[in-house]
């Protein structure tokens, strides 16, 4: 069976830089990112792949968050592993645009034990959290 995937993006008026900057901080997740963390971020050091890992408090409880490490190519992907131990592969992207701003565009792949029901509140839930971003990047240009 093929997944399912919604790519959900937003326009943000403000630079690829910025907001680059401000995805691959880690600490910076609570700020935006309500489906994934509701606290502050606990250093769990970096991993055999040389990734940086992180613990948090997240609404399916403590889950364990792997980032993607900077590049110069606006990659913030990112891997989570709920309490069960699955792992959930998240793809994200910041893309510059011609003339001012940038798009982020994060791939929310449906995962084999989800309802239609929980994929579409993921969703929901993905679409509310870049606007944050979009709201807090916007803000302090």
């Amino acid at each position: 069976m093929t997944e399912a995937v919604q790519h959900i993006s937003v326009i943000i008026d403000a630079s690829f830089d910025k907001v680059y900057a401000f995805l691959v901080e880690p600490a910076n997740l609570p700020l935006w990112a309500s489906g994934l963390s509701r606290s502050h971020l606990e250093s769990a050091g970096p991993g055999d792949d040389n990734t940086s890992h992180w613990w948090v408090e997240a609404p399916a409880g403590r889950v364990l968050v792997r980032y993607s490490r900077s590049n110069p190519f606006g990659v913030v992907d990112h891997w989570v592993v709920l309490p069960d131990g699955n792992e959930v592969y998240v793809p994200m992207r910041v893309c510059s645009l011609s003339g001012q701003g940038c798009s982020v565009v994060l791939s929310l792949i449906r995962q084999p034990w989800m309802s239609d029901e929980d994929y579409e509140r993921d969703a929901r839930w993905v679409r509310e959290d870049l606007q944050r971003l979009q709201q807090l990047m916007e803000q302090s240009s």
